[in-house]
């Protein structure tokens, strides 16, 4: 899928508006801004990289870089300057946000689908990067969102 279409269908989906409504209840819980990537395009293009890699993929700063035909530094100085956040955990940050996604859109994914689909090896590393980041684990949430 190409970055236009997926931009398209990020900006008529629900996709936006969760990311959203979850910025304005939760924003004490997290600890990026998610309005930032939407008023930037870069932002926005290499967020939707990320996400629309196959399952299993590992993302790294040197296929960005090729991806944009931009220099791996170039990427680094850009992403912090524009965030605040190191490469890695601006990527680390995309998966856990699309995580969410899955879990309130795709509720048949088991969490260790949704672990393996974003591109972590094993549930249990996936469950510790998100209690670190949402301060709840995967199936707090997930469970949550069954319920709604």
């Amino acid at each position: 899928m190409s970055f236009k279409k997926l931009s398209e269908l990020f900006k008529k989906t629900s996709l936006r508006d969760f990311f959203y409504s979850v910025k304005k209840n939760k924003q004490e819980e997290f600890s990026f801004n998610f309005s930032t990537i939407e008023n930037d395009d870069f932002l926005l293009k290499i967020k939707l990289f990320i996400i629309s890699k196959p399952c299993n993929e590992k993302i790294n700063v040197k296929e960005i870089a090729n991806e944009f035909n931009l220099s791996e530094r170039t990427i680094l100085r850009r992403i912090k300057a524009k965030t605040g956040l190191t490469t890695i955990n601006f990527i680390n940050q995309c998966k856990m946000e699309h995580s969410i996604h899955l879990m309130n859109k795709e509720k048949d994914l088991s969490i260790a689908e949704i672990t393996y689909c974003l591109g972590y090896n094993t549930p249990s590393y996936f469950s510790k990067c998100f209690k670190e980041t949402y301060n709840k684990t995967p199936s707090e949430i997930k469970k949550y969102n069954n319920n709604l």
